[in-house]
């Protein structure tokens, strides 16, 4: 008997819904196509938004406003980065140059004191010459000197004694 209640009761629950479907119109809709609707098309007013819905607004709206500050500052540091690295290799550029000129500089530096050295050691050669040339001439001036002295003082002895 319990069961014939129970089978009678989910039979009449069924029977309303199928009875319902057949005495609803077709313009109208069910309450599940109404709720689809509306989640659909989101709030439309400030009216049905409540005190969380406006406090999450709010702040997308905040986030979105630091959004769009953060692109331009991004904008604005990227711009000064291009502007730092051209500078940069603008720098790198005059660097490399003046190492070049300073290189250039240093071998001309160095060429022209090895040229000033072999030109010292030239003067030093001939200062070395020319002293030996000294050395020779007065050797030769004494080797003279000595003849004319020899020659003078065994000139006078020969004629005295001839006259005596």
């Amino acid at each position: 008997m319990r069961n014939l209640i129970g089978l009678t009761a989910i039979m009449l629950l069924c029977s309303c819904s199928w009875i319902e479907g057949l005495v609803r119109s077709p313009g109208e809709e069910s309450p599940a196509t109404t709720e689809q609707s509306y989640l659909q098309a989101g709030p439309n007013t400030d009216i049905e938004l409540g005190q969380d819905e406006r406090t999450l607004l709010e702040d997308y709206k905040k986030l979105n406003d630091t959004k769009i500050q953060l692109e331009t500052k991004l904008g604005e540091l990227t711009a000064e980065n291009e502007q730092l690295r051209a500078q940069l290799g603008r720098t790198e550029k005059e660097r490399d140059q003046f190492r070049n000129h300073f290189s250039v500089a240093e071998q001309d530096g160095e060429r022209l004191t090895q040229r000033a050295r072999d030109l010292e050691a030239k003067v030093l050669s001939l200062n070395i010459e020319k002293t030996v040339l000294e050395q020779e001439l007065l050797r030769m001036r004494i080797s003279s000197l000595r003849q004319q002295y020899e020659s003078l003082v065994s000139a006078p002895a020969t004629p005295a004694r001839g006259q005596r």
